[in-house]
């Protein structure tokens, strides 16, 4: 509920992405103006591009008040999903550049992209979301950068 401070949780269908909350803090037009525009990152395996779409996904979780460090005004990613995103992405594309030569694990891509990292009370990749049939808007580039999450975050505290 990050999102404005008077918005509350609820069901709303159409979202092009983060479409498996139930109850979403976000709108469509929201989601999609903040996925227009970030840069893309290509060559990106499925399983990079389903991590990183969760990760984007944050700001529109009913839940991400539980995972928001107010003391330090950073949302608290999990380090074993940094972790993943690091091994599932390390040879994806960015502007030329292998992901693994502009982080070197996990933990600082996460910390890079301005969030807190922990090993508990924080924000889990859930792969039950992209069980069976792919929930991603196929992709032959994954859009990316720690610029645009940076955003999202400045957008998520508003």
């Amino acid at each position: 509920m990050m999102l404005g401070n008077t918005r509350k949780p609820q069901t709303y269908t159409g979202l092009t992405h983060c479409n498996w909350f139930r109850k979403t803090c976000c709108r469509r037009t929201e989601v999609t103006s903040v996925f227009e525009r970030m840069p893309r990152l290509t060559s990106a395996s499925l399983r990079c591009q389903q991590r990183m779409e969760y990760l984007r996904c944050y700001f529109c979780s009913a839940n991400q008040g539980n995972w928001y460090d107010r003391n330090a005004n950073r949302f608290i990613v999990c380090n074993s999903f940094c972790d993943t995103i690091f091994e599932h992405c390390r040879t994806a594309e960015y502007n030329g550049t292998t992901f693994s030569k502009l982080y070197s694990n996990g933990t600082e891509f996460c910390t890079a992209s301005k969030f807190r990292v922990a090993k508990i009370g924080c924000y889990n990749f859930d792969s039950s979301v992209f069980g069976g049939a792919i929930n991603v808007v196929p992709y032959h580039t994954l859009i990316f950068t720690t610029v645009m999450l940076t955003y999202l975050f400045l957008l998520s505290t508003d």
